[in-house]
């Protein structure tokens, strides 16, 4: 019975909504009201450190928004404390065809041109994270790294 509990808890952990890239570029006055309107019942209140807001959404994802001089969010990062739960939060982002992801390297991932994100894995363990990032890529840089993979 136990078993059957904690499979059902696990499965329930994993089916928390990533709206990653849906943060980016969004005003920093927004951003509590953004969270709860993404992330409804966070596991415990957002807490701001200088330009950063962190919030855990379960006991098993923490999401950190960093903050431009502008007041606009400039990268999104993902933690998670286990392999399983990092590889499914990271499939549900590369998933979004909207942003028609393509692999750089075994760390980076960079979506269309016009979107201009940035995805990087942590490539170490203990926790597991990765950060998408808001670039100011030229058209030509965004060629040259496709051309490089």
């Amino acid at each position: 019975m136990r078993r059957y509990f904690m499979s059902i808890l696990f499965g329930c952990l994993l089916t928390t909504g990533t709206p990653a890239q849906e943060f980016i570029n969004t005003d920093k006055s927004r951003a509590t009201v953004n969270l709860e309107a993404f992330y409804p019942g966070t596991h415990s209140p957002a807490q701001w450190k200088g330009d950063s807001l962190k919030a855990a959404i379960t006991d098993s994802l923490t999401v950190v928004f960093v903050y431009d001089a502008r007041g606009l969010c400039e990268s999104e990062i993902f933690i998670c404390p286990g392999d399983m739960l990092f590889t499914r939060q990271l499939e549900k982002i590369l998933g979004k065809t909207k942003y028609q992801w393509k692999r750089l390297n075994e760390n980076q991932f960079v979506s269309r041109f016009e979107d201009g994100l940035l995805l990087e894995i942590s490539p170490e363990p203990p926790q597991r994270l990765f950060t998408v990032i808001r670039t100011g890529w030229t058209r030509e840089i965004y060629e040259l790294l496709l051309k490089q993979e």
